[in-house]
């Protein structure tokens, strides 16, 4: 049975999340993208946020070399 570890407030809505390498991107719709640092699943830190003009982030994800978030 899944156990939660911790629970992250989004300012709005969080439509769709990825993970990579400790990384936490989600998708808050017009709240463009929300980051965190996951590597200690029991406290998220908040990294940044990512606005631009009418923002409508409905997925995000990072290249496989880590390089750019699409």
């Amino acid at each position: 049975m899944p156990v939660e570890l911790a629970t992250i407030v989004t300012p709005d809505y969080a439509h769709d999340c990825y993970v990579w390498k400790g990384t936490l991107y989600i998708a808050g719709l017009s709240d463009g993208v929300l980051i965190y640092d996951i590597q200690n699943k029991t406290k998220p830190k908040f990294l940044k946020q990512i606005l631009y003009p009418d923002p409508f982030t409905h997925t995000t994800w990072v290249t496989d070399d880590g390089k750019f978030l699409l």
